[in-house]
């Protein structure tokens, strides 16, 4: 079975998805360096980690207005996009 679309879907070079009760954002490299990328209308679950597919650790966030802010590491699976994945906020 595929993923399916989360709102709200297109978030600039953010895309969103869902699938087995977990969220992803998908980052698009929008050829800006960034240290964090800011989640708008989406919030992980209170406590619950952010991974970046492809790393062990989990990622530092914070509740922003209307989402979240989820610091990213310098070094990044991947040069075009990169995935994050955490349990939605009900």
């Amino acid at each position: 079975r595929s993923s399916d679309l989360l709102a709200p879907y297109v978030d600039g070079h953010l895309r969103y998805t869902t699938r087995g009760g977990l969220a992803y954002a998908i980052v698009l490299d929008d050829g800006q360096p960034s240290e964090r990328v800011t989640l708008r209308g989406i919030r992980p679950e209170a406590g619950s980690p952010v991974r970046l597919l492809g790393e062990a650790a989990p990622l530092t966030w914070r509740a922003a207005d209307n989402g979240a802010t989820v610091d990213l590491p310098v070094q990044r699976p991947c040069e075009a996009a990169w995935t994050l994945c955490f349990r939605p906020a009900s």
